[in-house]
Formats: C-alpha cells, sequence, structure tokens
C-alpha cells in the first residue's frame, strides 16, 4: 500500500513513484499486477456525495450510486509484469491525497 498525503489538501500534478519489490518467488518469470486507488475519481463516495449537490436525505437511487462509488475500483487493467531474481520495479503515478493498493500474483 502506498500513499499520498499532504496537510494542504490542494490542486496539484501526481507524484512519480518508483516501487520495488523483492521476495517474490525465484521461479516465477512474471507476475499480474493490480493496482486499485481510492482518490478525488476512484472509489470515493465523498467526492460523489458533493458532486451531486451534497443531498442531507439521498433519494434511494442516489443512495445506490453512493454506494457503488464506495466500491474498491481497480485504476487499470491487470498487466503481467517481468520479475528478475525475485524481484519488480514498478513506475506509477500517484495523484495528491491518493491511496493506492498494489496486488500481485503470479504462477
Amino acid at each position: 500500500m502506498i500513499w499520498n498525503y499532504h496537510d494542504d489538501d490542494l490542486p496539484a500534478p501526481a507524484a512519480p513513484v518508483g516501487l520495488v519489490i523483492s521476495g517474490l518467488p525465484t521461479k516465477a518469470s512474471r507476475v499480474l499486477f493490480e493496482q486499485f486507488n481510492v482518490d478525488s475519481s476512484h472509489s470515493n463516495a465523498f467526492a460523489a456525495w458533493k458532486e451531486m449537490g451534497s443531498p442531507q436525505s439521498p433519494s434511494g437511487e442516489q443512495y445506490e450510486q453512493l454506494e457503488r462509488a464506495g466500491q474498491l475500483q481497480l485504476l487499470n487493467s491487470p498487466a503481467w509484469i517481468p520479475i528478475a531474481q525475485g524481484a519488480t520495479h514498478l513506475q506509477l503515478a500517484l495523484p495528491r491525497q491518493a491511496i493506492s493498493l498494489v496486488r500481485l500474483g503470479w504462477e
């Protein structure tokens, strides 16, 4: 899990993040990479609530939209990436005030 938190909640470009993951099985040649984000446009029911006008009593349809918006969302399609000697190197862009869950699976 990685995050890009700042006390000042101001607009800013995404931060480049280099991530090295080691300790992977040395017999594996690749891993399935998945990234899930919680940020201003992913997995964020609060942002969706503000976007719909901050209703104090959401309608049934709005409530369903908020439930969907609060589910953990995959940022991109899963991708197979190579590993060498039990490690892989990832380059990610993490939006300001975001948290990202990285999940790896291997064969």
